[in-house]
């Protein structure tokens, strides 16, 4: 039996790939406070630009929903794993770039899966927060304060009343997203 016409035009429309290779073996890509990998506060945020800045990767259109709204994003592919993606703003810089893989290194440790202990050791930052909306029930922490980078941590919270997690509970915690703002 065939896809329907609907299933097929979901899939071009959210900008998946089918590309049939399996994932290539790539060296990570570093996040930093400036960018990640070869992106920076100067890449135009357009398909064509960032696909340059990854000829190792498939990069194609893409669209990522926020309180209900369709937004364009450009998501850079190994294989049929999405590695990050780019959310461009309306004046053709870059928004944000948000990874989802661990291909995607942080000081060169932190990455998707990383425990919370791992990253911050026993302490609880003072600017970690819990998030709102897409990421209800998770803590978003800054890597630095009035820094570029956040991590968002999921995992069991022991507190009600959707307050933070003790201590104890987020060290378990894992990275399950981590984005730059320009």
């Amino acid at each position: 039996m065939g896809r329907s016409p609907v299933s097929c035009v979901l899939l071009i429309v959210l900008g998946f790939s089918f590309v049939a290779d399996a994932q290539q073996s790539v060296k990570p890509l570093a996040m930093t406070e400036d960018g990640v990998g070869a992106i920076t506060k100067t890449t135009k945020g357009e398909l064509r630009a960032v696909a340059k800045l990854f000829p190792q990767f498939n990069v194609v259109p893409g669209v990522v929903y926020s309180e209900g709204d369709a937004n364009p994003t450009i998501r850079v592919m190994n294989g049929t794993i999405e590695v990050l993606y780019v959310v461009p703003s309306h004046d053709g810089t870059i928004y944000s770039v948000v990874v989802k893989s661990s291909l995607v290194l942080y000081g060169a440790k932190v990455k998707v899966g990383s425990l919370f202990a791992d990253v911050f050791g026993g302490m609880l930052p003072s600017d970690c927060g819990m998030g709102h909306e897409e990421l209800f029930e998770q803590v978003v922490c800054p890597a630095i304060s009035d820094g570029h980078v956040r991590f968002v941590f999921t995992g069991k919270n022991d507190n009600r009343d959707e307050r933070m997690p003790s201590l104890s509970s987020l060290l378990k915690w894992k990275v399950t997203m981590m984005w730059w703002n320009p």
